[in-house]
């Protein structure tokens, strides 16, 4: 597929994103040609990274496409310092951002990076599990459910965490 985009500018048989949209789409809020203003999560392959130095500091400018569109994402002086190891061309990003109208794009809109994840960061972070359980709960029985459910899945990596509220 990248020699594909190489060549022609575009992928004719189909987007490397879309061995992840099942997956994705538990993450992300919107796909790209969905996009509003407010706060997003939104998925798609680096294109283009062009960076440049102002006054606060190293900045970067990313196009991302997701196959249903592409926009630009701005990363200011502290987010691309944060995230710029996983900033490489034709790496899936996951970015959690604020969109703002943006008539200098033909889209409208451009997104205002807060946090990059790539694949691996994102799924670390979404492998956490957090039970937060009360006096009330204690007493349905429902700590014995809860253990016989775990112990049913004692061989994964994930954490489960359980915060009880008295």
């Amino acid at each position: 597929l990248k020699a594909e985009k190489d060549t022609l500018g575009f992928y004719l048989e189909g987007h490397p994103i879309t061995r992840y949209e099942k997956e994705l789409l538990s993450i992300t809020t919107t796909s790209l040609n969905g996009i509003n203003p407010g706060v997003v999560r939104v998925a798609g392959y680096i294109e283009n990274i062009r960076t440049r130095s102002g006054q606060r500091g190293r900045m970067a400018e990313l196009r991302i496409d997701d196959r249903t569109a592409r926009m630009m994402v701005n990363l200011y002086s502290d987010v691309y310092e944060k995230y710029r190891s996983i900033l490489q061309k034709d790496t899936l990003v996951i970015i959690f951002g604020d969109v703002v109208q943006d008539d200098y794009y033909a889209s409208g809109y451009s997104i205002k990076a807060n946090r990059i994840f790539d694949l691996a960061g994102i799924r670390s972070m979404c492998s956490k599990l957090i039970l937060r359980i009360d006096k009330q709960m204690m007493q349905n029985g429902l700590l014995t459910s809860v253990q016989n459910v775990l112990k049913e899945h004692t061989n994964g990596n994930n954490t489960v965490n359980i915060q009880y509220n008295n």
